[in-house]
């Protein structure tokens, strides 16, 4: 009551919500996923902290985003999206990976591989040999413009295809056909982070299959596995049990292995192999765009701005050898069917949870904004004191062991929210020395022309591999040299410097030095720093 007997009203401060813009999709799964975690969903505010989208960004649209704010695109992606850029990068990391990148049929891209495609056509020819070529827009989707030839002569040389050997042998489930989109979550590219959904959809074609012939190349409903065909045929069967059906969860293949004693995890792993090897072709891409449109931005992952879910299509021969067909960047969440709604709400709901947003980092991350601005303002004096010197060497040391501790931090909430996803990059087994070994590579591949540079930078990299114990040391070491530093300008002569700090210093020191940066090969990243 106040003074005059009138009621006073207290006024509550609202808990700031996580806000989803959805104006850019039209799949309603994307508002259901985001009301499930208790987000709030928007078609108008600019500074969502989720902003999603069915279509591609360029650099431009992601340096205009806040730090807490994350889009569900990386620009750049395209380079392994695109049909001729998969095939031409995938090319290119043959040639010096022959063993490694074989998992994907001979790809020749039109008009530029004509006269070599028409060379090796008309070799066929001369041996007698027949084979099927499979012909695809460079920038199609949903299947459009797809078709199956024989005969090349009908090819012209200013055709825009990417035409691949057709592959006559799939593994047939139930007399069809199938292929599978599994579901590939990269939460950064600075550092690499991959994420494997551990189910997807098995997509049936709808004629039992029968190896191509000049009579049955025209039957789409029998070669190609698209949704976007094969629903409008007269034999697509819609269920809701993910057993059954013209589609279905992958574990049904599962099963189905068991039953005939295949081992799915040996695929499994093969696929893992795959998903791990073509994010590495686009890596050097992406790392180099965003980094040219978030300059100064930290290595750490839990600061990305963008976060992207992959749709892989791969086939599986009758020897069960996986191969990948390409790379959809904004796959389709439309959820016709049980199986489909089931799978791409946990898709979503799990890349949402995994992206750890908290409210408070909205104020947090524009404060920082604001520190960082004036702390390039003022820009050091050329008669700066030997004080100061050692004050912004260790500022710089206690940032970096912050930055640490809070890559570790992001690591174990990942391990504990991934649920269906998994880790598979950085990976956690002996593999992970030979991918790094193909990201060095493929930087040397797609930067030739700062190839030469890597040496000469790699000395700008502050976390390479750091433990936190090493950090502690080298900020124990810039104390003591501080010290050193004061003596010598000392009349009473320089004191002893020992290991040991003060209590002051101690407390500021003590951590328990178990986690090493799981950021790799962190001269290729000085590389491309602006």
């Amino acid at each position: 009551m106040s003074v005059d007997g009138s009621k006073t009203i207290s006024k509550k401060k609202k808990r700031a919500a996580i806000t989803v813009n959805i104006n850019g999709t039209r799949y309603d799964v994307v508002r259901r996923c985001a009301e499930a975690l208790g987000y709030k969903t928007t078609t108008e505010n600019d500074e969502s902290f989720i902003i999603w989208s069915d279509h591609t960004i360029n650099a431009e649209r992601c340096a205009e985003l806040k730090p807490y704010q994350r889009i569900n695109h990386f620009p750049g992606m395209g380079e392994i999206a695109r049909k001729d850029c998969l095939a031409r990068n995938l090319l290119k990391m043959q040639k010096t990976q022959s063993d490694e990148y074989d998992f994907f049929p001979r790809t020749w891209t039109l008009p530029a591989d004509y006269t070599t495609l028409m060379n090796y056509y008309l070799d066929l020819k001369k041996r007698r040999k027949s084979k099927t070529f499979i012909c695809k827009p460079s920038n199609g989707a949903m299947g459009n413009g797809i078709h199956l030839l024989q005969n090349l002569d009908k090819l012209s040389m200013h055709d825009n295809l990417v035409v691949q050997e057709y592959l006559e042998r799939p593994l047939i489930v139930d007399g069809m056909k199938f292929d599978l989109r599994i579901y590939v979550l990269v939460l950064s590219c600075d550092p690499l982070k991959i994420f494997l959904y551990d189910d997807g959809l098995m997509r049936f074609s709808t004629n039992e299959y029968a190896p191509p012939t000049e009579k049955n190349l025209d039957n789409m409903y029998m070669h190609l596995t698209n949704y976007s065909i094969n629903k409008s045929s007269e034999n697509y069967e819609n269920s809701d049990d993910e057993n059954k059906g013209s589609k279905r969860s992958i574990k049904y293949l599962k099963m189905w292995m068991a039953s005939h004693n295949y081992s799915f995890t040996m695929l499994w792993n093969s696929i893992t192999d795959i998903v791990i090897k073509t994010c590495i072709v686009a890596e050097p891409y992406l790392l180099h765009t965003y980094r040219m449109a978030r300059p100064g931005t930290t290595s750490c992952a839990s600061s990305s701005v963008c976060f992207e879910i992959l749709g892989m299509d791969i086939f599986v021969d009758r020897k069960l050898r996986p191969w990948l067909l390409e790379v959809n960047r904004s796959p389709s969440f439309g959820c016709d069917s049980k199986v489909d709604a089931d799978i791409k709400f946990d898709v979503i709901r799990t890349a949402f949870s995994l992206l750890n947003l908290k409210p408070s980092e909205k104020w947090r991350a524009l404060a920082a904004q604001k520190q960082l601005s004036r702390a390039r303002l003022l820009k050091p004096r050329n008669n700066l004191e030997r004080k100061t010197q050692f004050s912004i060497r260790k500022t710089f040391l206690r940032s970096q062991l912050h930055e640490l501790r809070k890559v570790s931090e992001q690591t174990k909430f990942e391990d504990k929210n991934s649920g269906k996803y998994h880790r598979i990059f950085p990976a956690r087994s002996s593999k992970q020395a030979e991918y790094i070994k193909l990201l060095n590579g493929a930087f040397k591949t797609f930067l030739a022309g700062r190839g030469s540079m890597l040496e000469q930078k790699s000395h700008q990299g502050m976390l390479q591999h750091l433990r936190e114990s090493e950090l502690l040391d080298m900020l124990q070491q810039c104390e003591c040299d501080e010290q050193t530093a004061k003596s010598q300008t000392s009349v009473h002569g320089p004191p002893t410097c020992t290991q040991d700090t003060t209590p002051r210093q101690a407390e500021t020191l003590v951590f328990t030095p178990c986690f090493t940066v799981p950021i790799f090969s962190i001269h290729v990243l000085s590389l491309l720093t602006p």
